[in-house]
């Protein structure tokens, strides 16, 4: 009998094959088990426990704040090039760990909105949609310098515009 709970993802050897990606489960059927995904008609393959070994569990972080999360880590990592003076292995996986918790963690990036749409930025500089053709469609709201879609940081949806 395991001692994994179902939800387990873990990478593991099933019936001799070495590094499978295999779940934990619990079904009114089946007391525990674990699966794998394969190439069959329910796109899975049952296994007991005495078929999986060498179980090794996926780490799974469940942040509350993930942003807070990656901030911490930076200072971390700027704590630990300061007390060493020089750049050290341990400050680039503070910020490496940092960049995946962002990575995973940062929102899809909006569809772009109609003609006349508003968007604002991560600084709250707002941008109005002034053309449906062309590289540069977006003009900054205050300057009127325009700029490409691709070079608005994170916009947020102020106005959808007109999408006809």
């Amino acid at each position: 009998m395991s001692t994994y709970e179902p939800g387990t993802v873990a990478v593991a050897t099933v019936r001799g094959v070495k590094g499978l990606r295999v779940v934990r489960i619990a079904t009114a059927h089946v007391a525990t088990a674990w699966l794998t995904p394969c190439e069959t008609p329910d796109g899975y393959r049952w296994h007991s426990d005495f078929d999986v070994t060498d179980v090794r569990p996926l780490v799974v972080l469940d942040l509350a704040h993930p942003a807070l999360t990656a901030a911490v880590l930076r200072q971390v990592g700027e704590y630990i090039r300061k007390q060493h003076k020089t750049s050290v292995e341990d400050d680039q996986i503070a910020d490496f760990i940092a960049d995946q918790i962002e990575a995973q963690t940062k929102p899809p990036r909006i569809p772009e909105p109609g003609l006349w749409g508003v968007v604002e930025d991560d600084e709250g500089t707002h941008y109005v949609r002034i053309a449906l053709s062309g590289g540069r469609q977006w003009a900054v709201e205050m300057s009127g310098n325009r700029v490409a879609w691709e070079e608005i940081d994170n916009p947020a949806l102020v106005r959808e515009g007109v999408t006809k």
